[in-house]
Parts: C-alpha cells; sequence; structure tokens
C-alpha cells in the first residue's frame, strides 16, 4: 500500500512541477489566480505568483533549477525597481519578496545561488525596507492584494503582520543577512529613505477611491 500512495505522490509531484514550469513567463515570473495589484497594467500580480513558487522549489531541494534561478533574478529586480521608487510600497509584497530571496540562502537552495550578489544584495534592501516598515507600524495597515473573479477587491489585515513575521523568519536563518542590514545601514540613493509609514498613507489615500472589501477579523 505505501508503495502505491508512493508512486501516486510521486506522479503527482512530476505533474505538478511540469505545469509550475510551463506556466513561468519569458521575463521567470509566475502569474497567480487569486491575488492581483490595483495599480500594475492588467492588474497581475506577478510578485505574489513568483515568490510563492520560488519558496516550493527551494523547500523541495530545488533551489538550483534554472526555473527557481530565473524566479530569484526576477524577485530580485523587482526589489530593486520597487525601491527606487518606493511611495505606495506595499508590507505584503515586500515581506512575500523578501521570504522567497532568504530561502535562497537557507535549507537546501543551492550554495551558489545564494552567494549571488544580485540576490544578496536585494535581500539586504528588501530587509532593511521591510525593518523599518515594521518599526514605524505600517505592517498594520494593508493593502487590498485579494482579487475574485469579478474584479472584487478585498484586504485581510493579518495579511501584513502573518506575511512579515515569515520574512522575518525566514531572513533570520539567512547567514549573516540580518548582521549585515543591522550592523550596515543601507545608503543606496533613495532608495528606501522614504519613510514607510509615509508610503503606506499614500497608498491608503490612493485606494480609498477604489472599493475594497474587507475580509477576516
Amino acid at each position: 500500500w505505501d508503495s502505491i500512495v508512493g508512486r501516486r505522490v510521486t506522479r503527482a509531484q512530476r505533474a505538478g512541477w511540469n505545469y509550475l514550469g510551463n506556466q513561468q513567463r519569458a521575463d521567470g515570473a509566475w502569474i497567480p489566480l487569486w491575488f492581483g495589484n490595483q495599480h500594475r497594467e492588467g492588474e497581475e500580480n506577478p510578485l505574489y505568483g513568483t515568490a510563492k513558487v520560488v519558496l516550493a522549489y527551494c523547500e523541495t531541494g530545488r533551489g538550483g533549477d534554472a526555473r527557481s534561478r530565473k524566479g530569484l533574478k526576477w524577485l530580485a529586480g523587482w526589489v530593486g525597481e520597487t525601491l527606487e521608487n518606493p511611495s505606495g510600497t506595499a508590507v505584503e509584497e515586500m515581506a512575500l519578496a523578501v521570504e522567497a530571496l532568504a530561502a535562497a540562502s537557507v535549507g537546501d537552495a543551492d550554495p551558489a545561488k545564494a552567494a549571488d550578489p544580485d540576490i544578496r544584495n536585494a535581500l539586504r534592501l528588501g530587509l532593511d525596507w521591510l525593518i523599518r516598515a515594521v518599526e514605524t507600524g505600517a505592517h498594520s495597515e494593508p493593502t487590498p492584494i485579494g482579487l475574485y473573479f469579478a474584479k472584487l477587491w478585498y484586504y485581510e489585515k493579518l495579511y501584513p503582520l502573518v506575511f512579515a513575521v515569515a520574512a522575518l523568519g525566514r531572513a533570520s536563518q539567512a547567514s549573516g543577512v540580518v548582521s549585515e542590514t543591522v550592523d550596515s545601514p543601507v545608503t543606496e540613493p533613495a532608495q528606501i529613505t522614504a519613510s514607510p509609514l509615509d508610503s503606506r498613507g499614500a497608498a491608503v489615500e490612493h485606494r480609498a477611491s477604489s472599493p475594497a472589501v474587507r475580509v477576516g477579523t
């Protein structure tokens, strides 16, 4: 019985990895079904999809897979581009990016990839922004990133809290990253000079004109 179940599980896993491989975009991102971004063309949220798939690769010992590497490169680019103009940056999204980038430096991830300077620098920058956001209380302001089929946007106040805790916990396992961030403040131009609280305030003001439904407690 165990061998029969094991074979079925193996086939299901193989089918799942094949599906994910076929769904990856040419630029390295994955598009999720139930999450979006109101401020992005097409209202898609490739950040959410890519972060979750990269986590799956890293947590199952597939961090060295070419698809995982491509996804990590996309995430590193997203962090850099986002922090060039951080106004309106969502804690939920940055936390997801940090968690996935940190996963490349711990566990079964490929050590060679963990040493990639672009990925490590993106992790350090994203982690610095996230720490400041939490210190200023920005993690208590949810962003409507949930999206139903009928274009009904919703937010969940636990998302930024849960995602931030997961990201900080993962980053604490990444060798040297936390100490680098805490001991060596980021001084690169204007990428994270804006207060996360101010940025969140701008985001809240913007979405006030777009109806969003709160779910959960």
